[in-house]
């Protein structure tokens, strides 16, 4: 199975989504989730809530929490 059959399936009857950006922009190729959400940025896709926590994704499971998703990629 593919990646993308795979993303698919996941998010096939998808409601409100978290995308979690997690990396060190200063670090060469550790930044690669912020740069895959830098280029969902310009997609502009509704319900999908985007957040750039670089080194720190525990610090952000408040809003996780309160935004209620259905689901969540990291």
């Amino acid at each position: 199975m593919s990646i993308e059959s795979e993303l698919s399936e996941f998010f096939g009857d998808r409601g409100k989504t978290i995308v979690i950006g997690v990396g060190n922009p200063l670090r060469g190729d550790d930044a690669v989730g912020i740069k895959i959400l830098e280029y969902l940025e310009s997609m502009n896709i509704p319900e999908v809530m985007l957040l750039n926590t670089e080194t720190v994704p525990e610090a952000f499971t408040g809003k996780v929490s309160d935004y209620e998703p259905t689901h969540v990629l990291l």
